[in-house]
């Protein structure tokens, strides 16, 4: 793939992932009523190759905002700062990983497929990123330390950001083969109409025969030349 290619898919996976995430936050608050999901209880169980880093009432976004902050100011974050931070983590990682997406996705004239591959990348995600990296990095609970109803959300919420995702980019690069496919008709269109134009003007500017503006220029006629005839006479 070219690499103004690869930056073009690279920009539509960003502006797609905005989408993706904001109906990933949405499917979230939906399942969270309905399924009555508290991510916070219980104690922290995990199974990680490294310490244990989350706690009770943190996500895995919250917990990596936290260490970030840590390291970087040297003090513990406050409630409302764990909020922003937990939000900033999730908001880079989804735009990210659109991003990726967008370079990888490459072009597609077939909505239903773009859009099951966008599902299948939001099924990937979180398989690879919940189900996996989370609980090894110490992030967050063991799988089986949590919930059915808690995983069955955080599916629901990536294949809702998986299937924005690729909805947003497909409409996305539609509307640029649109404008760009009239800007080629307007170039092929544009000589044709320069040329037509200026015949107009020259035939406007040249006066035709009989015209009094041709004052200057006396049109020859049959009856203006003198014959042999008249001259030697």
């Amino acid at each position: 793939m070219p690499k103004h290619a690869k930056l073009t898919g690279a920009l539509l996976g960003l502006a797609g992932g905005a989408a993706g995430v904001l109906a990933m936050q949405a499917m979230r608050s939906a399942t969270q009523r309905a399924l009555a999901v508290d991510a916070g209880a219980g104690r922290p169980e995990a199974v990680s190759f490294a310490k244990t880093r989350h706690r009770r009432g943190e996500d895995a976004t919250i917990t990596v905002g936290r260490i970030l902050f840590t390291k970087l100011w040297r003090r513990e974050p406050g409630g409302r700062e764990k909020e922003v931070l937990g939000h900033a983590v999730h908001w880079g990682y989804g735009l990210a990983m659109a991003a990726g997406y967008g370079m990888l996705r490459g072009p597609s004239r077939r909505p239903v497929a773009d859009l099951a591959g966008g599902a299948l990348f939001g099924i990937g995600l979180w398989g690879v990123s919940d189900e996996l990296m989370v609980p090894l990095f110490g992030l967050g609970d063991r799988p089986g330390a949590v919930p059915a109803r808690v995983h069955g959300q955080a599916l629901a919420g990536h294949l809702a950001y998986g299937a924005a995702t690729a909805a947003a980019i497909q409409g996305l690069a539609r509307a640029i083969d649109l404008v760009q496919a009239r800007r080629r008709r307007g170039r092929h269109v544009w000589p044709r109409r320069r040329s037509a134009d200026l015949r107009e003007r020259l035939a406007a500017a040249i006066p035709r025969a009989g015209d009094p503006r041709r004052g200057r220029f006396p049109s020859l006629s049959r009856s203006s030349i003198p014959s042999p005839a008249r001259a030697g006479s």
